[in-house]
């Protein structure tokens, strides 16, 4: 299993987290904290060298450090940092034919420390 890409972001937004709904006006939008962690981890990304996008079976590896000793669900938190993925273009699309395995890891806090998430793309 050898690494192709690896990078570590800000703490992610629960899924739960990702998108408002404005009933009167009878739509979605996505919430603030989003915009805003989708805006600085993009950033990261790009700033990057490139590779050519991911359009093959690969395994994707999460590693979660929350910010504090919050209870949170492991997988709550990965749809923002696979559609934070596709957007910058390090994969082509978050499904099950690219990525093929995904293996959630959670460790615990460490006070006074940001919560981050550490994001490896490996091959099969």
């Amino acid at each position: 299993m050898g690494l192709i890409w690896c990078e570590q972001l800000s703490w992610p937004p629960s899924g739960n987290q990702l998108i408002r709904t404005s009933w009167k006006a009878r739509r979605h939008y996505p919430s603030e904290q989003y915009v805003d962690w989708d805006r600085i981890n993009l950033a990261t990304i790009l700033a990057m060298p490139t590779l050519p996008i991911i359009d093959y079976p690969v395994r994707l590896r999460l590693v979660f450090r929350p910010p504090n000793r919050m209870r949170y669900d492991l997988d709550n938190r990965t749809k923002a940092v696979q559609d934070l993925l596709v957007k910058a273009g390090v994969i082509q699309d978050d499904h099950a034919r690219i990525i093929s395995h995904v293996h959630l890891e959670g460790l615990p806090s460490i006070k006074g420390e940001p919560g981050h998430v550490i994001v490896a793309i490996c091959t099969i």
